[in-house]
């Protein structure tokens, strides 16, 4: 649900509360219970106007439910600042952990047992929502290229000094900031194709120049404008067009 600034919480709570009524009536009614006391909402907004979401809360049921600075869906975690330093944070976290555990197991294994047994629990976890780190700080990408480089140090068994590009390129893997381009790219192709998400379809639109020029041979596509450096820049609107039309 969307709101503007301008618009009363009374009025946006009511709405939420009727929308969380008529779902808990409808699991009733097909023997499904909600949990209430895991039942959590979140506020998107900017930074400057989170403080003022702090204290609001709706009703669930009988009881009141305060508004999360994150919740978790689907392995993401959203914050309310729409930043991703917690599920950076978990990602790196959880990979950590499987890499000590394979470890251990390390010298009983060859190398291609080794690649196999981390594609699963460590790479797949890397590439899960990878691009939402496209236009984020570099600390954040370069923390998930840490956890990267300890697994191919952990696959190829070597030095922990040694030149990681290489061995990368030996491994045919590509690095974490070349991965998430690849798959904003991956998904413009399959738009532009017509074998795409239909949600990404209308996101869009093919550069058409008002008089003739020689940039219209070339199959641009449309760059929109941005209200907002931030929140504007990071979308799939603005990120897929800026990357193909770089990238043709």
């Amino acid at each position: 649900m969307t709101s503007k600034p301008c618009d009363k919480w009374d009025d946006i709570s009511s709405s939420i509360e009727a929308c969380i009524a008529d779902i808990i009536t409808w699991m009733n009614s097909n023997m499904l219970i909600l949990k209430k006391e895991k039942t959590k909402f979140i506020i998107f907004s900017s930074k400057q106007h989170v403080k003022k979401t702090e204290n609001l809360r709706i009703k669930v049921g009988s009881s009141y439910t305060n508004s999360s600075m994150s919740v978790r869906n689907l392995r993401l975690i959203l914050e309310n600042t729409l930043g991703i330093d917690k599920q950076v944070n978990y990602i790196c976290k959880f990979c950590y952990y499987q890499i000590r555990k394979i470890e251990l197991i390390r010298k009983y294994i060859n190398g291609e047992t080794c690649k196999t047994s981390i594609q699963a629990p460590i790479i797949s976890r890397l590439n899960n929502n990878n691009a939402l780190l496209y236009n984020m700080p570099l600390s954040l990408t370069n923390r998930q290229q840490r956890v990267q480089n300890c697994v191919v140090h952990l696959v190829t068994s070597t030095r922990k000094g040694q030149h990681i590009k290489p061995v990368l390129f030996q491994l045919y893997w590509l690095t974490v900031r070349f991965r998430l381009l690849f798959k904003i790219l991956f998904h413009t192709f399959n738009v532009l194709t017509g074998t795409g998400p239909v949600y990404l379809n209308d996101l869009i639109e093919k550069y058409l120049p008002m008089r003739m020029l020689r940039s219209e041979a070339y199959s641009l596509l449309r760059i929109p404008k941005n209200h907002t450096a931030m929140y504007g820049e990071i979308s799939f609107r603005a990120s897929a067009p800026r990357l193909r039309n770089k990238h043709k």
